[in-house]
């Protein structure tokens, strides 16, 4: 790509349009699940009924998570009076910025990566930036920044071993797409050593940590959070969050067992993904247990057994409003997801043992004694309950998850310094 040989970028548009039906088909039937893949269908395609500033910098955030991490880089954009165009690929990452940023930004779906779309797109907003965060490789997207000559940079960006393998393979491809970058700011040494192993010149790589040690918990949440405890009172309760397919059932098994100890327990369950409420909803009272939705404004009374966390923007509450969590997408080979959130909101930490997408910071946090990970409904039941059974060690972990975080904190920085 950029200078050399573009036939890599014609079979992928082939492949592109050949899979265009599969696409429609797709947004159709996330649709029919949630309502809200509905809106934006135009924008997907790079078409816009209504103005907005141009000439800023475009930041994308595919989803909620890369979202929360860019926070603190776009208020600080922000604060240097630079406009911002937001991109998402989900209605959840679109409307948790819309949350956290409201009309201080413009916020758009990002188009597919069918050329004409990108051409339209970026001839609409003509950016003088592009800053995609984590890892969001868009072929003619990232060429098409280049011929234009707008730098484009790569923020909070990670990639797993099992990801790298996968890439390797088709090495002649994915190298001239990360060659488009102008630079790329790592999470950690490995990803930075792999994204070099890839094809990345060293000079175009730098290692300036996880954002998302440097977010700022709103005050919002820390007070939603203080609701939620009184809400609760003195009983045992821990959450669930981001759990996926196949993941709630092990979690209701272990909580089956703790009820067999401490019978006014209360889990705070929070699928990872909105259209599957209703399921898990479903699932929760088909097991006999006596449920609560947030999203239908009911409380927690004395009876209440699971309080099913059905809004969206909301976990850090979640997790400041109970002493222990376990993070999901780690007992189902999905990869993990962020446990900062959790550090951040002092609350002990448990995960699965499926953390490749995180490895980096799980990686830290177990060195330091700050993570729990299990492999099983019975370990998950014993370690919540030992971590509400035992203060000293509850904080310990709690301790060395904040001094991670601190230890951390400057990303910020070094992210602002690579941006010119």
């Amino acid at each position: 790509m950029n200078n050399k040989p573009r036939w890599g970028l014609c079979i992928y548009g082939a492949l592109l349009w050949f899979a265009l039906p599969f696409i429609l088909l797709r947004l159709l039937w996330r649709g029919r699940r949630s309502t809200a893949y509905y809106s934006g269908i135009a924008e997907r395609f790079g078409f816009y009924d209504r103005p907005f500033p141009t000439g800023g910098i475009l930041v994308h955030a595919v989803s909620v998570g890369e979202t929360m991490a860019a926070a603190p880089l776009i208020e600080a954009l922000l604060k240097a009076g630079h406009s911002i165009v937001l991109t998402h690929m989900t209605p959840t990452g679109l409307a948790c910025g819309e949350r956290l940023f409201g009309e201080r930004v413009t916020h758009l779906y990002l188009p597919y990566d069918y050329m004409f779309a990108v051409n339209h797109f970026l001839n609409t907003i003509k950016p003088k930036m592009v800053v995609i965060m984590e890892t969001e490789w868009w072929p003619n997207l990232y060429q098409a920044v280049y011929d234009r000559k707008i730098p484009l940079y790569m923020v909070n960006a990670r990639l797993s071993e099992k990801s790298f393998k996968g890439y390797r393979k088709w090495l002649w491809f994915f190298k001239p797409v990360l060659q488009c970058a102008t630079h790329i700011c790592a999470q950690g040494k490995n990803d930075a050593e792999r994204l070099m192993a890839l094809g990345v010149p060293a000079e175009k790589v730098s290692v300036t940590g996880n954002l998302k040690c440097d977010a700022d918990v709103p005050q919002s949440l820390k007070e939603t959070a203080e609701v939620l405890r009184q809400m609760w009172g003195d009983r045992y309760a821990f959450a669930a969050t981001s759990t996926h397919e196949g993941e709630e059932t092990q979690v209701l098994q272990a909580f089956n067992l703790i009820l067999e100890k401490y019978p006014t327990a209360l889990l705070v369950l929070v699928p990872r993904h909105p259209e599957r409420f209703d399921s898990v909803y479903e699932t929760c009272i088909t097991e006999g247990f006596i449920v609560r939705r947030r999203s239908w404004g009911e409380g927690v009374t004395p009876k209440t057994q699971i309080y099913l966390g059905d809004t969206m923007g909301e976990v850090l509450a979640y997790y400041g409003a109970v002493s222990v969590a376990f993070i999901g997408g780690s007992l189902v080979e999905v990869g993990g997801h962020n446990v900062l959130e959790a550090a951040q909101m002092d609350c002990a930490m448990i995960t699965g043992p499926y953390l490749h997408n995180f490895k980096t910071v799980t990686d830290a946090l177990r060195e330091r004694g700050a993570l729990d990970v299990i492999e099983t409904p019975e370990a998950l039941a014993n370690t919540v309950m030992s971590l509400w059974e035992d203060q000293n060690k509850r904080m310990a972990h709690i301790m060395a998850a904040t001094a991670y975080l601190q230890s951390e904190q400057g990303v910020l920085g070094r992210v602002m310094a690579q941006l010119r």
